[in-house]
């Protein structure tokens, strides 16, 4: 079985099969799908992460939420959790995995590919509007 076509039918996928424990805002939701489906096409990758990997951060992003008594995701939940659910999901190629652990690696493409970028931007500025659910 391959990988969802496009980022509509993955998202749809993991609002079908994930739990809905707390408020996840669209933004949220789209940055974490957009993130594994951006590792999928990571060429230092061998093994690549799978929906369940979407449906894991999904999930695994709300409970962290819960747990700090919130009913609403934030992107520091995401963050959060990130290491967790894709560090047995993922497996970097040998060049790769002796010269960095996965860990690491996983952290390097989050700051590079979203913290850095225009997500991280316009996330602070709804945040501070208030526009997050």
């Amino acid at each position: 079985m391959d990988y969802p076509e496009s980022i509509d039918i993955e998202k749809k996928i993991v609002m079908m099969k994930g739990k809905k424990l707390a408020n996840v805002s669209d933004d949220l939701f789209n940055l974490m799908v957009y993130f594994i489906r951006l590792l999928r096409n990571d060429e230092k990758l061998e093994k690549k992460p799978s929906v369940r990997a979407s449906i894991g951060l999904y999930e695994r992003s709300q409970s962290n939420a819960l747990l700090k008594g919130r009913k609403n995701v934030q992107f520091e939940d995401i963050k959060d959790v990130l290491v967790s659910v894709l560090s047995h999901r993922i497996r970097l190629k040998p060049s790769v995995r002796y010269l960095q652990s996965i860990e690491d690696y996983i952290k390097e493409q989050f700051h590079k590919n979203i913290e850095a970028t225009k997500w991280q931007n316009h996330l602070e500025e709804e945040q501070q509007s208030g526009d997050l659910r």
